[in-house]
């Protein structure tokens, strides 16, 4: 297992590991969990995304 941390996108590597975060968001928040949020194009995001946060991601080794 792999640990990273991002906060403002610096690649289209990280900027498309940000996209899955927020489809997975989105699949647990609103699907999973039934959580009235709002999504676009599948994603969740919210006004915390707006400060720019640092995500921890934890990626398998097989790959991401």
């Amino acid at each position: 297992m792999k640990l990273i941390a991002i906060q403002a996108p610096t690649s289209s590597k990280d900027a498309a590991l940000l996209g899955q975060i927020y489809h997975l968001r989105a699949r647990v928040v609103a699907d999973r969990l039934a959580w009235n949020v709002s999504r676009s194009n599948g994603r969740e995001r919210d006004q915390f995304d707006e400060i720019e946060p640092t995500y921890i991601l934890a990626l398998a080794d097989r790959g991401y």
